[in-house]
């Protein structure tokens, strides 16, 4: 069953590989829907647990950065999106 998730990171190692983490994010994960409004944040919509995903990701990452991943709430949200950015996330992302 595909869950919401919001994966977040920092690159902290000189010469990040900031492209090739964003191809696994948007490549690797088997996510139904990804969007990317945000400099180091992605949503996804996947089948993957939060353990998976950090598997998919770490042969891109350094020991020396960051990432979070978390499923995340379609029963309470807020932010500040332009409508067209929120229609996207509410019906790719929360499947409301």
């Amino acid at each position: 069953m595909e869950k919401p998730y919001e994966i977040t990171y920092d690159l902290n190692n000189p010469g990040q590989r900031y492209d090739n983490l964003r191809y696994r994010i948007e490549h690797s994960l088997s996510a139904s829907y990804w969007v990317h409004y945000w400099e180091s944040t992605y949503l996804v919509r996947t089948s993957k647990s939060a353990s998976e995903i950090m598997d998919a990701l770490k042969p891109a990452l350094d020991s020396s950065d960051r990432v979070y991943v978390t499923e995340i709430s379609s029963v309470d949200y807020s932010g500040w999106l332009t409508n067209s950015q929120w229609d996207k996330v509410k019906a790719n992302i929360l499947n409301h």
